[in-house]
């Protein structure tokens, strides 16, 4: 499945509750893209100096993920697609902190 959006809630000690959305330009299932997406929501929102009692994120209009390959992205794309399913077996195996991925941002 991939998403088409991502929403952030943000809850305050005090019980005071933020949420806000975003769409996203193509619907995506990598990591990556959906927590860049999240960390730009929540470092936006939390303004306030009280301590956070909950943090909250959902994925928005999901589909089955079937869709046309970029002209250019279509290599990089390709490895992911086949990445990711890999990185879940070993996770399912020999648990989730087994195997964690580099990025450079």
């Amino acid at each position: 499945m991939k998403a088409g959006g991502i929403t952030v809630k943000v809850r305050y000690s005090d019980f005071r509750t933020v949420s806000r959305g975003r769409g996203l330009p193509a619907a995506t299932d990598r990591d990556g893209d959906i927590l860049k997406v999240a960390r730009e929501l929540i470092f936006n929102m939390v303004d306030r100096r009280v301590r956070v009692r909950l943090i909250g994120i959902s994925l928005e209009r999901l589909r089955v993920g079937s869709e046309q390959l970029g002209l250019f992205t279509a290599a990089r794309d390709a490895r992911l697609a086949s990445l990711y399913p890999a990185v879940d077996k070993v996770r399912a195996k020999y648990g989730f902190d087994a195997l964690a991925l580099a990025t450079t941002d």
